[in-house]
């Protein structure tokens, strides 16, 4: 149970602190000027804390929740992470209010976040369009290629943590 309370941590971390960097990034290519006031380091290590500690909360109670669940016959899951569904498949009542719980913090915390991010890539990358100096725009590529590259292999994280298979032997060997 320790690896499915710290996978979600870091995960629902992960997707905060992906659209906290696009907002940084979106301050540093499009508001260079501005950006000393903009991001001081009391601030970054405000939203870095902000984004730890409700990343730990929504962690806590889904696991409380999920604890919480009364389970039933083979109390076994035959997959390599121990993930909400799964646990939810084996509990003897009622699960529909966990589950909207669980849509719901899935929304919170990885659909409005690529609300903010999207908008904030596109900002860039019309102010990058626009640069007249090659050397401008490779630094502000540069400075947002390691976020493009991470954001890229999202869709694949969330296609999994959202996709429960119906049948529990589908993931065995």
């Amino acid at each position: 149970m320790a690896q499915f309370y710290i996978l979600h941590w870091l995960g629902i971390t992960e997707c905060v602190l992906l659209a906290l960097m696009s907002y940084d990034h979106y301050d540093v290519v499009c508001r260079l000027l501005h950006y000393a006031v903009l991001m001081h380091p009391r601030l970054c290590m405000g939203l870095a804390c902000a984004a730890w500690l409700c990343s730990l909360t929504r962690s806590l109670v889904g696991f409380t929740l999920t604890m919480l669940l009364p389970l039933c016959g083979n109390n076994s899951i035959d997959h390599f992470f121990c993930e909400i569904p799964l646990i939810m498949q084996l509990a003897c009542m009622d699960t529909r209010l966990d589950e909207l719980e669980m849509y719901l913090a899935s929304f919170i915390f990885m659909v409005l976040p690529l609300r903010l991010i999207l908008p904030s890539y596109s900002h860039i990358s019309r102010a990058v369009l626009i640069m007249r100096l090659a050397e401008g725009r490779r630094k502000a590529f540069n400075t947002c290629l390691s976020h493009m590259a991470v954001l890229s292999l999202v869709p694949f994280l969330w296609e999994h943590h959202l996709h429960v298979p119906a049948d529990s032997q589908e993931l065995l060997p």
